[in-house]
């Protein structure tokens, strides 16, 4: 990447503090296909919380007493973990994009990938780093590096957002162990990226909303609604991480996972009622998805 933009992007960072979502975009117009859009996906999830429930008792039937409900557990952790990975991702999306943009940066070039993927994933990793000592009953005291490599499909227009998941896990351990400085790393843009304190307030910022998170799906939702009051994210992202929660954290395989995150991402890129940037935003805190369960789940 240019070092020349990069430089500019991190001089205009402050702007950024006033250029929340603004639900004022949402186009009323789309109304029908948003209702079909939420029936489609209520309709998906009941179906689908009927296999994951065929699944656990399958496997809770063979396995050795006790041990598959201590697997369960440690997965519900993960993906508690994961919710706030998820969400600050896709709250920090908006900021990330305006950052490529003030910066110069054509859309769907390969510097403006970098830099939005680079932002949402640095973004998301301050989230969980933050609630894996919260939520698991056990935390670690060093995160090791673990991928999911699960198998989702991400549409041609989209495949850049693809590697925000795993960027996310090398920022996440990086973190947690104390070892994301420019004394570790040498990686120019995340370097001038944490030295910036404007894009510090707004990593904070993202923080604050999750600072009494206790991993329950009411607590969740009412996060959502808050960043949603306050223009973090428009009133259609908010629909759909409530609809992805309901059955995201039923989850108890690799297999669920990706099921539920390649069903969304469909869904999500052929919605007509949703706007580019929500589709974008919402795709890349799903890669999020993918990945950070993985990570943390390795860890507890």
């Amino acid at each position: 990447m240019n070092t020349t933009k990069i430089i500019a992007l991190i001089s205009f960072i402050g702007i950024l503090c006033s250029c929340n979502k603004d639900e004022s975009t949402q186009n009323f117009s789309y109304e029908p296909e948003r209702n079909n859009f939420i029936e489609e996906l209520t309709s998906f999830n009941t179906s689908y919380a009927r296999i994951i429930d065929s699944t656990y008792s399958a496997l809770a039937a063979t396995s050795t007493k006790g041990w598959w409900d201590n697997v369960v557990d440690a997965v519900t952790d993960a993906l508690h973990v994961a919710a706030a990975d998820i969400i600050g991702g896709g709250t920090a999306f908006g900021f990330a994009q305006e950052m490529a943009i003030i910066a110069g940066l054509a859309t769907g070039g390969t510097g403006y990938a970098v830099v939005v993927s680079a932002a949402t994933a640095l973004g998301a990793a301050h989230s969980s780093s933050e609630q894996i000592d919260k939520l698991s009953a056990n935390p670690p005291e060093k995160v090791q590096m673990h991928t999911g490599n699960l198998n989702i499909q991400y549409p041609t227009k989209y495949i850049s957002l693809s590697n925000t998941g795993k960027l996310h896990n090398e920022y996440a351990v990086a973190i947690y162990n104390n070892t994301l400085d420019p004394i570790h790393i040498s990686d120019t843009l995340t370097i001038k990226l944490l030295e910036d304190k404007e894009f510090e307030t707004v990593r904070l910022q993202i923080n604050d909303y999750f600072r009494n998170y206790d991993g329950t799906l009411d607590n969740l939702f009412l996060i959502i609604d808050n960043l949603k009051r306050d223009k973090f994210i428009t009133e259609n992202m908010a629909t759909v991480y409530k609809l992805f929660f309901n059955i995201y954290g039923k989850s108890i395989t690799l297999e669920n996972l990706e099921d539920i995150i390649n069903k969304y991402i469909d869904s999500i890129a052929s919605a007509t009622f949703l706007t580019e940037d929500e589709k974008s935003a919402l795709i890349s805190s799903f890669s999020v998805a993918s990945e950070s369960p993985c990570l943390w789940y390795n860890q507890i």
